[in-house]
């Protein structure tokens, strides 16, 4: 009979697994579990163990593992029928994290201010895990701040460290710390001092007369910084020049008076002035503006600078010099005095210029000066002449005295009127004065045979005091603008045949006492005197005095 044959052997199958199947070094101790089917006679344990094996095993432990790296456990079996596939299961074990700290150099700061560098942690091994960084302590007013931190290695974080100005000078070793592993990176922070700076500046251009000084304020200014001398100098200064300073060198924040001296052969004209700082080299710049200011007789009393005008003129003034403050005295000529008749009656007294004084800022760089000329003494039967007018431009006028009246004819015979009206004769009046310049003449009015003072600036004239007699002449007006106290502007006084009037303050011409009338002082606008009747011959009048004008002001 038919036999079935017998089935052929099976060989093992082998299942083998580890548990933990990762770890670190020197933590993880796997188990190994494994079992085979089919009937396994033996099993052979190869790659990272070895040996006979029990066909089925359960939970083995292989003890710590101590080397960073892939274990391989291998586990074939076999029976009768042959030898089964081997069967493995592997345990990576990796090594422990680790990590370096490095920096990109020294951050070097200036006290007040803040800068930076670069903390960099570097992975060397394991897997990463979150690094957080600190720093040892910092000098006073210090801060350090980081960005992004804590971060995975690799990876990097700017550490940036601000300063204030009470952070002390110096070089500071820091140490910057990884956790975890207390991992270090060691740099110097170099605190340096706040650069010295500072600014220059002045208070204005410097405007100055050709042959005088004046000045202005250089300012030094602290910037930042410890204070430290600043030693100032100029450019170039025009022909004859010359340059000082105050207080130089000096510590910002701290002035120096700059004084430019000048000469008359300086030229008039605008300079550009640069003033530079050492150390730094620092500027300002201001304006020179050398003024040259001429007309008439200049003299100087004082700190005044006087221009005296006697005769007709120009007051100039350079480009770039204008609104100047003058103080100016404006006087007429004075009025001639008239002329004594041959018989009782004398002639009246001229009046004085007119006078105007002020202080006032000229703008204009010229101005034409006008003096006016002195009236003539009167001659015959004709009337004492009237003073010219004065001016300075457009800027201010007088007129001139009137003369005093003639003592020929009928009677009644009245000053001329002006600045300051002359004196009158045979009974006349007065001439009339113009308000603000002057007064007016004094009156004969007590008889055919008197004289009227002139009138003046400082008061009218005096009426005749009775027959046969001249009347005083008006006060003039004291200035002392020229550096001397003088009268100005006076009228003359009455001719007379018993008594003549005399000038005002001494300036107006005395009236002729049966004789010709004195003349006004000169160059001050008085009035002449009239000429003294009773003689037997005509007397004529004294002529009056020429005017003037004076300006002066502080160059």
């Amino acid at each position: 009979p038919y036999t079935t044959p017998a089935s052929a052997p099976t060989i093992p199958v082998v299942s083998i697994s580890a548990n933990p199947s990762s770890g670190i070094v020197n933590s993880v101790n796997p188990a190994l579990t494994w079992s085979a089917t089919n009937g396994p006679t033996s099993c052979t344990a190869s790659g990272d163990w070895f040996g006979t094996k029990f066909v089925s095993g359960n939970d083995v432990s292989q003890g710590v593992l101590t080397t960073a790296k892939t274990y391989t456990y291998t586990l074939t079996c076999s029976n009768g029928g042959g030898v089964g596939a081997p069967s493995s299961a592997t345990v990576t074990v990796s090594p422990p994290f680790d990590y370096s700290l490095s920096n990109d150099g020294n951050i070097t700061v200036v006290q007040g201010y803040s800068d930076s560098n670069i903390i960099t942690r570097t992975l060397v091994a394991g897997a990463t895990q979150g690094v957080t960084l600190s720093n040892s302590s910092l000098p006073t007013g210090a801060t350090a701040s980081y960005t992004t931190n804590p971060c995975n290695p690799t990876c990097s974080s700017t550490l940036t460290i601000t300063t204030t100005g009470a952070t002390p000078v110096g070089t500071y070793p820091i140490t910057v710390t990884g956790t975890p592993l207390s991992k270090t990176t060691t740099f110097n922070l170099v605190v340096t001092a706040i650069p010295f700076d500072y600014s220059l500046s002045n208070d204005g251009n410097i405007t100055v007369v050709q042959g005088y000084s004046d000045s202005n304020i250089i300012t030094r200014t602290l910037v930042a910084g410890a204070t430290q001398g600043v030693t100032l100098s100029n450019s170039s200064l025009p022909t004859g020049a010359t340059a000082s300073y105050t207080t130089n060198p000096c510590n910002p924040t701290c002035t120096s008076t700059l004084t430019i001296t000048t000469t008359a052969a300086t030229p008039a004209g605008t300079y550009p002035i640069t003033v530079t700082g050492v150390p730094l080299s620092k500027t300002t710049t201001f304006n020179l503006v050398v003024c040259s200011i001429t007309g008439g007789t200049v003299t100087t009393s004082g700190s005044y600078r006087i221009h005296t005008f006697t005769s007709n003129g120009t007051f100039s003034v350079s480009s770039g010099c204008s609104n100047i403050s003058i103080d100016y005295l404006v006087v007429g000529g004075g009025g001639g005095g008239g002329p004594g008749d041959n018989g009782t009656p004398s002639g009246g007294g001229g009046g004085g210029g007119g006078l105007k004084s002020g202080s006032v800022t000229i703008s204009n760089p010229s101005y034409v000066i006008t003096v006016g000329g002195s009236g003539g003494g009167g001659t015959g039967g004709a009337n004492g002449g009237s003073g010219g007018a004065s001016s300075i431009g457009s800027l201010v006028s007088v007129s001139g005295g009137g003369g005093g009246a003639y003592s020929t004819g009928g009677g009644g015979n009245v000053g001329v009127s002006g600045a300051s009206g002359g004196g009158g004769a045979r009974s006349g009046a007065g001439g009339t004065g113009i308000s603000g310049q002057g007064s007016n003449g004094g009156s004969s009015s007590v008889g055919s045979s008197a004289s009227g003072g002139g009138g003046g600036k400082g008061g009218v004239g005096a009426n005749a005091p009775g027959s046969f007699r001249g009347g005083k002449g008006g006060g003039g007006q004291s200035h002392s603008i020229s550096g001397t106290s003088r009268f100005y502007a006076a009228g003359g006084g009455g001719g007379g045949q018993a008594v003549a009037g005399t000038g005002g303050s001494s300036c107006g011409g005395n009236g002729g006492l049966r004789a010709v009338g004195s003349s006004g002082t000169a160059n001050r606008g008085c009035g002449g005197g009239g000429g003294g009747g009773g003689s037997g011959s005509s007397k004529n009048g004294g002529n009056g005095s020429s005017g003037i004008v004076i300006i002066r002001y502080i160059p």
